[in-house]
């Protein structure tokens, strides 16, 4: 059973995002990244669909699996690779943090692509109900309110960030440092040349580029639906808040909301540590060979490290403190309901002191608030600055 929506009359998401995010889906479904897909039934209206009999009679043999070989044997790979820079003291200081820096830095970003993948293929009926629901509720919660389309500008753009710009930037950044740079550390090329063997030497940088394209697409598709559904979230709450609607149509919309705060945490529970982990580890690597080897790196390995700094940390702070805003949105909605209700009334003031809050959940137990978005950046800033003191003293 599905819940439907219309693809041209959406309220918070613009039609351009939708469709986007149905071209997206479905692309990386038709190359076996993710085992759902959006289609559009014979009235108009798209539904999150889950294929799943009919991809295994297809394909016995499971060709999704192989998108995982990649990212576990460039781990090994890597793994390898680090021990070989530990044990090497003979270099620089500066060339063994570009090299260590640049392979740890790969090394997170196969862990996060194989675990994106794997989340997907694990909870692939959830996310898939998920995202079907999600946006039936985004578009009841915005006919019911009356939303104007003030907000598609802006969901376009973020749509255009995720999926266009960081992804060109990301995959020409990483690739073009492989063309000018092939025996860097962090690639497969590392201990070949195109003179020794040209076949095998284009064969890898093929696989490389392949890997790094699947991988900044993955983890930016992941990103992409945890920003819309945090921003999609915030823009229900105040519009919730500031609407004349009655008081049982604000309580069943926000219940709605609810609703898809708990289908949320049975996909992305155990995502959003690592998420976070994983931003705050590629920031910290990133200022430090900015302020500390910025005098020895080139200009690609420069580049590269201001990318991650600045992109580590400012998604970091931007989806902690869309965390945060969730759950002051929703404490200052009951506070409304509250001071606007009929307060005579024993009916509605059982139903506000049922109603509670909601967030999203670092883990099993803790929601996210404005407090864990300043203790991240505390921690991160805190770890930043001993390694920079450290490598001062060395």
């Amino acid at each position: 059973m599905y819940i439907t929506i219309s693809a041209y009359h959406q309220k918070m998401l613009s039609p351009r995002v939708t469709l986007l995010l149905e071209s997206i889906t479905n692309r990386l479904h038709r190359f076996h990244l993710l085992p759902f897909l959006i289609k559009k039934c014979d009235n108009g209206k798209l539904v999150a669909d889950c294929p799943a009999e009919n991809f295994a009679k297809r394909y016995p043999f499971q060709i999704r699996y192989l998108w995982a070989i990649a990212p576990i044997s460039y781990q090994l790979y890597f793994c390898f690779q680090i021990q070989h820079i530990i044990a090497d003291k003979r270099g620089d200081q500066s060339h063994r943090f570009a090299s260590g820096g640049w392979v740890l830095i790969f090394w997170i970003g196969y862990s996060w692509t194989l675990s994106v993948l794997v989340n997907f293929w694990i909870f692939e009926k959830d996310v898939a109900n998920f995202i079907t629901k999600f946006l039936a509720i985004d578009k009841t919660i915005g006919v019911s309110t009356g939303t104007s389309t003030r907000s598609k500008i802006e969901w376009d753009f973020i749509a255009c960030i995720f999926y266009k710009w960081l992804g060109i930037i990301f995959n020409g950044m990483l690739v073009g440092i492989h063309v000018f740079n092939p025996n860097y550390m962090q690639y497969s090329t590392s201990y070949l040349t195109y003179k020794e063997n040209r076949a095998l030497f284009v064969s890898l940088t093929v696989i490389d580029a392949v890997t790094i394209a699947v991988g900044v697409v993955m983890m930016l598709y992941e990103l992409a639906l945890q920003s819309f559904y945090l921003l999609s979230t915030s823009q229900c709450l105040v519009s919730l808040r500031k609407c004349n609607l009655p008081f049982k149509e604000k309580v069943r919309l926000y219940t709605y909301l609810q609703l898809a705060n708990r289908l949320h945490e049975g996909c992305f529970r155990m995502r959003i540590p690592h998420l976070t982990f994983t931003l705050s580890l590629c920031a910290i690597v990133g200022y430090i060979g900015m302020i500390h080897f910025h005098s020895t790196f080139g200009l690609f390995d420069l580049g590269g490290m201001f990318c991650f700094a600045m992109g580590g940390s400012v998604i970091m702070m931007g989806i902690l403190h869309c965390f945060g805003y969730i759950v002051s949105g929703c404490k200052k909605l009951i506070r409304s309901l509250k001071e606007h209700g009929d307060k005579k009334n024993k009916v509605e003031r059982r139903v506000i002191k049922v109603l509670h809050t909601f967030g999203i959940r670092d883990g099993p137990i803790r929601i996210m608030t404005y407090d864990g978005m300043y203790h991240m950046a505390g921690g991160t800033i805190n770890m930043l600055v001993t390694i920079l003191v450290l490598l001062g003293h060395t």
